[in-house]
């Protein structure tokens, strides 16, 4: 009898240490930042002199808003890392401005680009490694996309697209970029040489989504989406044109896909369901609320998966090998009592 419960152990033992990968699935970790929901970072005018535009984060239900900066200058187009870590922003007057990065508390402010002035660099996006930012760097009347590198020292970028092109976003393998040019034209180009490489239709504000599928985008005063060719186009949403004209603008995913945030003018921050229905408004307070984007819950590798991290999933590996220590030592046990 105890030789039977012996060898039957090392089949359960194999079986449980297996099975820790087998329960949890295995997630993306690049592209648009798939992950758990974290925090929304936008703009709105700051409630003290001068009343410029600054920026704030909230919970994804809209509680707990928080202003990160206290600058008096324009800080504009919020954009998170992959990591959930830092932000990137524009700093500056019109028509002078730079690229910055700050952590997601709002300290450690750090320029990343560097000009004479006269020049505005807007708009940044981060590569899906974390690595670089493509900007919008506009001047006099020329607007082009550059790349700049998110670790190192102020410095002038690098030319990627010869705009006009606006509103980049990464594919989440990071080898396409999807942007707008001047005409209302969304366009993808090749996210390591700038090429060309397809038309996707009429649309400005393009964005991609987690799982890579799919590109938000914004089409007369509404959010559409489209198939990453440009085909199946769908209305969104549909924003109320009483009392006033409202606009819908800067559409951005959340990390799990689910869920599509945009800023309603002039009203606030709304968000929707990917589908388009059960529209509500975050910030009905904050009525000159805009640009959200959606802070990724860092995924992490544990045991050789990957998925978000949590206190439970953390000491998972440590709960399994406590379990395979007392396993083998009951076997241990059988057996000597056995002999």
């Amino acid at each position: 009898m105890m030789r039977k419960a012996y060898t039957f152990m090392f089949p359960v033992l194999l079986l449980a240490v297996f099975s820790v990968g087998l329960f949890f699935p295995v997630s993306a970790t690049k592209g648009s930042y798939p992950g758990d929901n974290g925090k929304i970072v936008f703009t709105d005018e700051d409630p003290a002199p001068p009343y410029d535009s600054e920026i704030f984060v909230m919970d994804n239900d809209g509680g707990n808003i928080q202003q990160l900066t206290f600058n008096d200058v324009e800080d504009r187009n919020p954009c998170w890392s992959p990591d959930g870590a830092k932000i990137a922003f524009q700093h500056g007057d019109y028509g002078s401005q730079e690229i910055w990065v700050m952590d997601a508390d709002g300290s450690n402010p750090r320029q990343l680009t560097a000009h004479a002035g006269g020049i505005a660099d807007i708009i940044p996006a981060w590569s899906p490694d974390g690595g670089k930012i493509a900007f919008t760097r506009s001047i006099s009347s020329s607007f082009d996309v550059y790349v700049v590198d998110a670790n190192g020292p102020a410095g002038w970028g690098t030319l990627l697209i010869s705009g006009p092109a606006f509103s980049t976003s990464w594919s989440p393998d990071g080898s396409e970029i999807v942007y707008h040019e001047m005409a209302g034209g969304i366009s993808v180009a090749d996210a390591s040489t700038g090429t060309f490489k397809r038309a996707l239709g009429e649309g400005y504000d393009p964005c991609w989504s987690p799982d890579g599928t799919k590109i938000v985008f914004v089409h007369g005063d509404e959010i559409w989406v489209m198939n990453t060719d440009g085909s199946n186009r769908q209305q969104l949403s549909d924003p109320p044109q009483q009392p006033m004209e409202y606009e819908d603008g800067a559409p951005n995913w959340s990390p799990d896909g689910e869920k599509i945030v945009f800023g309603r003018e002039e009203d606030s921050i709304w968000i929707m369901n990917s589908d388009g229905s059960n529209e509500f408004d975050l910030t009905p307070s904050l009525p000159s609320a805009d640009e959200p984007d959606y802070q990724r819950i860092t995924l992490a590798p544990v045991g050789g998966v990957i998925f978000p991290i949590n206190k439970f999933e953390v000491i998972t590996p440590y709960l399994v090998l406590v379990g395979l220590i007392a396993a083998v030592s009951t076997v241990y046990i059988f057996k000597k009592h056995k002999d």
